[in-house]
């Protein structure tokens, strides 16, 4: 008979207890007191072990501390408690992928994905698009958690037709006006929209960084409402009050600090799903979703909620007034081999697959003299990474890592690659418009959904269909070939740098008039009372 005594359950008085410190941690954690949250919650654990919350709440505490793999260990323990908790386990999932932690995405994807299947709520739909979800996932995925936040029918605005002949106001709604990658894309269009036929207005609910990219978008805009201090009710009500035609949800509802929401009460007419989330939304609040057709192929439509709207080059702007550090660094000053191949893949750590590094191991095996360069993250990131090198006997000294810099110098540097290598099932997107406008050749392959077939998009409409791929192999033979023709590789740069400028996919000019035909139709269409239809804006 075993000696060891059993820690005694704790009693009613200790579970109340456990309780009560668990919600005055949250309370700190709210203020931003993370020290006295986290000695909170590790006392609500002391009092109460079986408590799944401080766990939960700890593990997010870690997880902004930048300890994932610390924050890994603390889910896992509340999952043991709470087995059934599908947003605790779709946070787990993302967050291993976002530290590289594949063992634990293998382990827990398979289990996400069937609660998404058994439409299980509260499961972020971004969560999944790592995952090997199909686009029927994504779907179902979405639907599911809009149902969640929809509010009640007859909280929902009500719309009347106006007189035809004024200007059709376009609300853009969105936390990241400030310096993000979703600015550095849309900061042009905004400041090109026609304003004798479009009036055009912001809604802000992230913060304000001081950033030059914050000030130029503050100019860009008719109206710039600050709404991050509103409920989504009262959010909803003052765009509506504003008397908006046409709001464009650039968050599309699933990525982080997003609020669908606001949306859900209907405060405009027409609804936009544009450019942030990578899918659909699966909800009845937004009537279309732009894209073009290689994004969303004719056969792929069913799979979104929304209608598709096709843009005749590319769903994605481009800024066109992005600059480019001069002069450029050294491979020397970027730490890089003065010869030899340098791949490249500026994506988040999020994005790469134990699949895809399994190909980029491969091409440095077969191509001699070569490195990889990637971001740098936090520790445990790069030394998963590394460790993950170890098991093809890649020397760790191949594996360059890149500190962040601001966006000029950011670009500047990638003229030191030869090949950016794009990840799937996520693809680069304004990740590899940077490469492509810094004259760096990008190789992708397409996938099966949305976020999957981006850099395919944008690399037609750089008239570079050749560095498209249609599987994992002809996308590792197509990249060792190149690897192995520098001539090859040095006309590609020759070719993006001397046609950059002609490209529809840097033609900010056509991309706003095109848009603004999108705009012209889902109005038009509104005001002679038919209901939206999927249509492809006609090119000139």
């Amino acid at each position: 008979m075993s000696n060891i005594t059993q820690p005694a359950a704790p009693t009613a008085a200790q579970k109340q207890e456990a309780r009560a410190r668990c919600d005055r941690g949250t309370q700190f954690f709210m203020q931003g007191k993370a020290g006295e949250a986290a000695a909170e919650y590790a006392a609500a654990i002391a009092l109460d072990p079986e408590l799944a919350a401080p766990y939960i709440n700890l593990g997010l505490l870690t997880q902004k501390s930048e300890l994932p793999d610390k924050a890994l260990a603390l889910y896992e323990r509340a999952l043991t408690l709470q087995p059934d908790n599908p947003p605790l386990l779709a946070e787990m999932v993302l967050l291993s992928q976002k530290a590289c932690a594949w063992d634990k995405t293998a382990a827990y994807a398979p289990f996400l994905l069937d609660m998404v299947r058994k439409r299980r709520a509260g499961i972020v739909p971004f969560t999944i698009l790592g995952t090997p979800a199909t686009a029927e996932d994504l779907l179902l995925c979405a639907q599911t958690f809009c149902r969640g936040v929809a509010p009640p029918k007859k909280s929902l605005f009500r719309h009347n037709s106006r007189p035809a002949g004024d200007k059709i106001k376009i609300g853009y709604l969105s936390s990241d006006y400030r310096a993000h990658a979703t600015a550095d894309l849309m900061a042009e269009l905004f400041e090109r929209h026609d304003r004798a036929r479009f009036h055009v207005a912001a809604y802000s609910y992230g913060q304000d960084d001081g950033s030059a990219m914050r000030k130029r978008l503050l100019a860009a805009f008719d109206d710039f409402v600050e709404a991050g201090h509103l409920d989504d009710r009262a959010a909803a009500q003052k765009i509506y009050d504003d008397g908006i035609d046409i709001l464009v949800d650039l968050k599309g509802g699933f990525t982080p600090e997003s609020r669908p929401g606001i949306a859900a009460f209907r405060p405009a007419p027409v609804q936009v799903n544009f450019l942030g989330y990578p899918g659909t939304m699966g909800a009845d609040f937004i009537d279309y979703i732009i894209a073009d057709r290689f994004i969303i192929p004719e056969e792929c439509e069913k799979f979104y909620s929304e209608k598709v709207v096709c843009l005749p080059d590319c769903y994605q702007p481009n800024d066109t007034h992005r600059k480019i550090a001069d002069p450029a660094p050294t491979r020397a000053d970027c730490g890089l081999p003065e010869s030899g191949i340098v791949f490249c893949s500026f994506n988040a750590a999020y994005k790469i697959t134990p699949q895809v590094f399994a190909i980029w191991m491969r091409l440095l095996a077969k191509t001699p003299d070569s490195v990889l360069w990637l971001l740098e993250g936090i520790q445990s990131v790069k030394d998963n990474l590394l460790r993950a090198a170890q098991g093809p006997g890649i020397d760790a000294a191949r594996i360059v890592f890149a500190p962040k810099l601001g966006p000029a110098k950011h670009l500047a540097r990638q003229k030191c690659a030869d090949l950016f290598l794009d990840t799937l099932p996520i693809n680069a997107h304004t990740t590899a418009s940077d490469a492509l406008w810094a004259g760096l050749p990008v190789l992708t392959c397409v996938g099966k959904t949305f976020a999957g077939r981006v850099a395919g998009s944008l690399l037609h409409a750089a008239n570079l269909p050749e560095l498209v791929t249609e599987s994992p192999e002809d996308y590792e033979a197509a990249a060792l070939a190149l690897a192995q023709n520098p001539a090859q590789l040095a006309a590609l740069r020759e070719k993006i740098e001397k046609t950059r400028l002609d490209m529809p996919l840097f033609d900010s000019k056509r991309f706003t008039e095109n848009l603004e035909k999108a705009y012209q139709t889902m109005w038009q269409k509104w005001q002679a009372k038919k209901p939206p239809r999927a249509f492809a804006v006609a090119e000139e």
